[in-house]
């Protein structure tokens, strides 16, 4: 991990916050500012679509990076930062020691000058997050684009003070059925953070329990002054017959009584069981930020972000946007922001390699039908009538879109030009067989 030692500091409009190097090394963050880090721009020109078939196609990977944060991302993210900077006013590393506030208070307390003090004490409760809801919705990218965008994903070095500043921590719970596996990663991560820090510290020995390592994580994280923890696909860690595994469920309650940072758990709606059943862990994760999200509504809203991604066309011909690409793209993606993205990268595939050179309505129906239940098998039984909400629909596995889609590139640059008008699109089991 880079270290990378703070040079200034930057007031804080905050009284609060005001003087504490833990928040101050970055500037005031407003709703604004983090729209702005979160989103997603890509790079394009008019000048793209002049380019040779085979670079267009290329170019229509650009397309997955893009993502325009919503407003109530935009406000989580937002309540998340805030959360962060109140649990950082607990340990302000230039504010008085221990010793020095009893002495001024006992020495108060003799003259007659004693007042009570605001010492935060609300925020001396544990502070869980939990976002759970549809995969596909942005939960994930909105915290993993705000964070990368404020540190670059560097270790801060105040060497003033000499201390380090691990800003956040993202580890993904393991799906796998070894019983300790998201304690190990939790606790290896930070292990290592706070070795490339030079320090040296004694390693748990392999037989650790679920509670030593959360004991021990917490210990970690507060030498390394850890702004946040975010622990994804929390759902991996949960049964249908028996909840969250034990282990899992001891390594968080220790860690999450211990650590002064908060810690934001994410997952699918299977998850949701972290804040109904599971009573050690729930009755933690009531934090205000907390929320549950769905899928995009047909509106102005669902309107301006299908506008967004339609002005991003590598194909020789523009569409223009109308009420009905909205609408056929909401009929084959339910709103789900993730899956217009990878529709529309897609269709523009199948419109350069086809010689078509124009999306059109047809032409993204035609896609939807033929990749999306590869892509996200869910859509089919959302688009039968299952709600959004219901566990079962999303426990089919997808195919992996990364090596999905490189086949879909390789083939539409390798489809010789005779084939153009024949067959817009090529049905992927017919190409290269099921995958």
């Amino acid at each position: 991990m880079l270290v990378t030692p703070i040079l200034k500091y930057f007031p804080s409009d905050n009284a609060d916050y005001r003087g504490n190097e833990l928040i101050e090394c970055l500037p005031p963050l407003t709703r604004d500012m983090i729209a702005r880090v979160t989103a997603g721009p890509v790079e394009y020109n008019d000048e793209d679509r002049a380019q040779s078939v085979d670079l267009r196609i290329q170019y229509c990977a650009r397309l997955l990076r893009f993502f325009m944060p919503l407003p109530e991302q935009v406000d989580f993210a937002f309540k998340v930062w805030s959360t962060i900077c109140q649990a950082y006013t607990r340990w302000n590393p230039s504010s008085r020691s221990a010793q020095e506030r009893f002495y001024e208070m006992v020495e108060a307390m003799a003259d007659g000058s004693f007042l009570p003090e605001d010492d935060c004490s609300l925020w001396n409760s544990p502070l869980c997050i939990t976002q759970v809801g549809t995969p596909g919705t942005g939960k994930s990218e909105i915290m993993l684009r705000l964070f990368r965008g404020l540190c670059k994903d560097a270790l801060f070095h105040h060497t003033e003070l000499r201390i380090y500043q691990l800003l956040y921590l993202w580890v993904e719970a393991p799906n796998s059925s070894h019983e300790k596996g998201l304690a190990w990663v939790v606790y290896s991560q930070l292990y290592q953070a706070l070795i490339d820090t030079g320090a040296t510290h004694p390693p748990l020995p392999k037989g650790a329990t679920a509670t030593q390592l959360g004991v021990e994580a917490a210990l970690l994280a507060r030498k390394l002054n850890l702004g946040i923890i975010v622990v994804d696909e929390i759902q991996h860690c949960m049964h249908f017959s028996a909840g969250m595994d034990s282990h899992t469920m001891e390594f968080l309650t220790a860690f999450i009584n211990r650590v002064k940072s908060p810690v934001l758990l994410i997952g699918t709606w299977k998850a949701v069981a972290l804040v109904s059943s599971e009573l050690r862990l729930g009755r933690r994760a009531t934090s205000l930020p907390s929320r549950l999200v769905y899928s995009m509504k047909p509106g102005p809203l669902w309107d301006a972000f299908n506008m967004g991604l339609m002005r991003l066309q590598y194909t020789t011909g523009v569409a223009v946007w109308t009420p009905e690409f909205s609408a056929v793209f909401y009929e084959y993606t339910r709103g789900i922001q993730d899956i217009a993205v990878k529709l529309m990268a897609i269709t523009q595939q199948e419109a350069i390699a086809s010689g078509l050179e124009m999306i059109t309505i047809e032409l993204v129906k035609q896609c939807a039908e033929l990749h999306l239940p590869y892509i996200v098998p869910a859509i089919k039984a959302m688009r039968s009538g299952s709600l959004e909400t219901d566990v079962m629909i999303w426990d089919a596995e997808p195919t992996d879109f990364e090596a999905y889609y490189k086949r879909i590139e390789a083939e539409c640059v390798n489809r010789q030009q005779g084939s153009h008008g024949q067959q817009a699109v090529r049905d992927p089991q017919v190409t290269w067989g099921r995958v």
